[in-house]
């Protein structure tokens, strides 16, 4: 086993520590910030203080009865994610809503095409007709959308909107035994089960199928790519990591045509690489090898991305004007523009400014001087507090706007609605924030932990993680210890940068889910080596 450098032990220090900064910043403002919805406070904290309770009774469990959980693993795991995507659909049904805004645009658009091959088929088929020449990078959930829609019709129905909702469960149930496969193949198949329970617990679990927009769709693809890592590192052989380097690129790829912001992970998985490659006990010419193995993946999903936008932008080419399309799709630095003022979510004034110029130099000039007022305007101490701001708004609500999603419902009267979405809605949200926070206190207290052991201080007798002796930077462990804390703390640097909202957390909860169950996990039970095929 390779020694663990001290270098390597700065470097993962200063980053755990960013994260757990940023955390921390999020859980307190959850309870004091005034631009998260007003609930509830006690029910927040009370419903905080019982799911950890009741994570700590099912880690318990699952560590007593480990011999039980370990035995009947496959039936367990296959059991609770086939209940997972079953109870998606049933209530997806129940809920079933009318889609809306950009959300709406898309999914109309979606159906053009399956139906007849065109966005805009006819005057009024689209809401707004001139959407995608805004918007053009959700025309990559339109040709998603646009298959499974055209298949649903090959297959003689035209019921799209349960097709996208069962692609959409089928997806999140995937990530769910994303999830267990991570933990299972690190940590165990008792923590795996863990892991699993701690999803069960989760109110939002079951009301992710009816919003297959970029956000639910993604929701797969971030998860997904870390466990695909695990099995590039676990493999024995160099076909066996050639292949999963394929998979992991074209994981990310998909992802990002959905959503570009699942690039973090992959980028997460570069400086993984690189931080692992630093801390090894190696010559130079070693670390540069070790941190080369990922640039196959790099490479790979870079192709498969341009291939894949290549293709996208052509087949719908002819049906757009080349020079409007110019002159409408709004300039990247617009949302950095917009995320810088305010609380840093949605301005429709900030749209207005941006459409106010003409396409081009002048527009672009008119963004970057804005975006300097605004920074100067600010100060460093403005946009400390600004961060902070957006980061209790991406991390402390805890709702993912799925409440707001479901108030969309077609049928408004039934339990479900008025438990979600109607008269009970304050309480259901409370409970999914303190859900939410009951998650990043874990992590928190998991970064905590680590930071302590990452000095060379027992906390107990078991095994110290972070001690030289003890831990394999090249170990799948030590990557689901660190890509996910380093992939959310890129996720919470982007939205700092860009506009930020609620939901955009959305399509990186189940790696939460799995940072949570992954810091529960005892630290002996963490460094045990079980066979695990």
């Amino acid at each position: 086993m390779r020694a663990f450098t001290v270098s390597g032990k700065i470097i993962c220090w200063g980053l755990v520590l960013l994260l757990t900064a940023a955390l921390l910043t999020a859980f307190i403002g959850s309870f004091v910030s005034e631009d998260l919805k007003a609930m509830p406070a006690y029910i927040v904290l009370l419903s905080c203080i019982a799911f950890i309770a009741a994570f700590m009774l099912l880690k318990w469990l699952t560590g007593r009865f480990k011999a039980f959980f370990e035995r009947y693993y496959l039936m367990i795991s296959l059991g609770i994610v086939l209940a997972v995507l079953a109870l998606n659909i049933v209530f997806g049904c129940i809920l079933r809503l009318t889609p809306l805004y950009d959300f709406g645009s898309v999914y109309d658009a979606s159906v053009n095409v399956a139906e007849t091959g065109l966005l805009n088929p006819w005057n009024g088929s689209l809401r707004d007709p001139d959407y995608f020449y805004y918007f053009p990078h959700n025309l990559g959930t339109v040709s998603l959308l646009a298959a499974v829609f055209s298949l649903v019709k090959l297959l003689g129905s035209s019921d799209y909107f349960i097709a996208g909702m069962v692609l959409n469960a089928i997806l999140f149930a995937g990530s769910v035994g994303c999830i267990a496969g991570s933990l299972k193949r690190t940590v165990g198949k008792a923590n795996a089960v863990f892991g699993l329970l701690l999803v069960l617990l989760c109110p939002l679990t079951y009301f992710i199928a009816p919003i297959f927009y970029t956000d639910g769709l993604s929701m797969l693809f971030p998860v997904l790519t870390i466990y695909l890592y695990i099995r590039f590192i676990q493999a024995k052989d160099a076909k066996g990591k050639l292949i999963f380097s394929c998979l992991i690129a074209l994981a990310a790829a998909i992802g990002a045509m959905i959503k570009i912001s699942v690039l973090i992970v992959l980028a997460a998985l570069v400086v993984h690489q690189i931080v692992s490659g630093i801390a090894l006990d190696r010559p130079v010419k070693g670390k540069l090898m070790h941190m080369a193995q990922i640039v196959p993946s790099i490479l790979i999903a870079a192709l498969l991305l341009f291939g894949m936008n290549t293709l996208n932008t052509a087949f719908y080419a002819s049906q757009t004007d080349k020079g409007r399309a110019a002159d409408l799709e709004m300039p990247k630095l617009h949302w950095v523009m917009m995320g810088l003022s305010g609380s840093g979510r949605y301005s429709s004034a900030d749209y207005d400014y941006t459409r106010s110029f003409p396409a081009g130099d002048e527009r672009d000039e008119a963004i970057a001087r804005m975006i300097e007022t605004r920074l100067k305007t600010n100060g460093f101490s403005g946009m400390v507090k600004l961060f902070a701001r957006k980061t209790t708004i991406l991390l402390g609500d805890g709702t993912l706007n799925i409440p707001d999603f479901i108030q969309l419902a077609d049928d408004k009267t039934s339990s479900l609605y008025e438990l979600t979405a109607g008269e009970h809605k304050p309480i259901f949200s409370s409970v999914s924030r303190g859900y939410m926070l009951a998650m990043l206190f874990v992590i928190i207290m998991g970064g905590i932990s680590g930071l302590i052991k990452l000095s060379g201080k027992r906390l107990t007798n078991k095994t110290n993680f972070l001690s030289d002796d003890k831990i394999n930077p090249e170990s799948a462990e030590f990557a689901l210890r660190m890509i996910p804390k380093i992939a959310l703390l890129g996720v919470i640097i982007f939205f700092c940068c860009w506009e930020v909202s609620e939901r955009y957390i959305m399509g990186f909860m189940p790696m939460l889910m799995l940072m949570a169950a992954y810091a529960l996990c005892g630290e002996a039970e963490i460094l045990e080596k079980e066979r695990i095929g």
